[in-house]
């Protein structure tokens, strides 16, 4: 599996299994499959309710615990120093684990000041490998970067072709915090998986919509997770990173006027990814697709701005 390295050095798996909404039996059936698959990044949260069940099936799958990464997050009810760390050490209990690469605070609300310097003190004593955040916008990002001593190592949001997130990527990567995407596949909306501009691509690379779109991430240097319950569609993503495109001519019509690189996006800098700054795609946002493909868009597309 291709990795990413955070700002500490620590390796981290660009695609992960993402476990929201799973009930502690979906995640006994689908985990064990997505670890058959390849998959050895698995991202959960206290919120979530199934830390109990991704650590049953971590502690039978017989897999080195070196070859794992585990993601999980603490909710903002729990934020403010002494709550997160009893917040921590209960994930823990429930996952089985003596440490998880990577502590997420889940939302910018509430204490995260003081939560944040639990997850300093976490990180100082070896207990979690990494730290980060989740659904921090530029602002809250920026603000947050600047007021504490450890940058987050990751940075976890919504990020497709419906939303972008230009602006978002590009400063965290001036901090060196690695993007991560959730709901990476748009959560299925037709509008987006009947695209005829995706589909065109997926057609001549013989792969499918989701994994032209996953790849599109990935080629950025954006890591992502991923969710499904379905056997066929977990082993089909992975496919995502065999796939290769030219020049970004194949994943999108490049936008008119603007240069070869997308605002948020330096070619120069892929090599983080392991990607050559050629294989780079462009996908034009829905902004720019209403000037120019409009005939080629389902009308859904033409209102929506790149980012929320």
């Amino acid at each position: 599996m291709q990795t990413i390295t955070l700002n500490n050095g620590v390796e981290m798996p660009m695609v992960g299994l993402g476990v929201f909404r799973m009930t502690g039996d979906e995640v006994r059936a689908a985990l064990p499959v997505a670890l058959d698959a390849g998959y050895r990044l698995i991202d959960t949260a206290a919120l979530y309710g199934n830390e109990e069940a991704v650590g049953e099936v971590i502690a039978a799958s017989g897999l080195p615990r070196d070859e794992l990464f585990v993601t999980t997050k603490v909710w903002y009810r729990d934020f403010g120093r002494d709550a997160t760390l009893r917040a921590f050490e209960k994930s823990l209990s429930r996952l089985g684990l003596d440490h998880v690469d990577l502590y997420l605070l889940h939302q910018p609300f509430n204490d995260c000041y003081g939560a944040w310097r639990a997850l300093e003190e976490l990180y100082g004593q070896g207990v979690v490998r990494a730290i980060g955040v989740s659904n921090f916008m530029p602002d809250r990002y920026f603000d947050f970067v600047v007021h504490n001593d450890v940058t987050p190592a990751v940075n976890q949001c919504e990020v497709h072709p419906l939303h972008q997130r230009g602006d978002l990527h590009e400063i965290t990567r001036q901090h060196g915090t690695v993007l991560q995407a959730w709901a990476p596949l748009a959560q299925g909306r037709s509008e987006i998986h009947g695209s005829p501009v995706l589909r065109k691509i997926a057609e001549r690379h013989g792969k499918s919509v989701a994994q032209v779109m996953l790849r599109w991430l990935v080629q950025r240097g954006i890591s992502l997770v991923v969710k499904s319950t379905h056997e066929a569609r977990l082993r089909e993503k992975p496919g995502c990173l065999r796939l290769r495109t030219d020049r970004g001519r194949d994943v999108g019509h490049r936008c008119p006027g603007r240069a070869q690189t997308e605002r948020g996006h330096d070619p120069s800098r892929s090599a983080a990814a392991g990607v050559p700054a050629r294989q780079i795609p462009l996908i034009p946002s829905p902004q720019s697709w209403s000037t120019r493909n409009q005939a080629a868009l389902p009308q859904s597309w033409l209102s929506r701005p790149a980012s929320p």
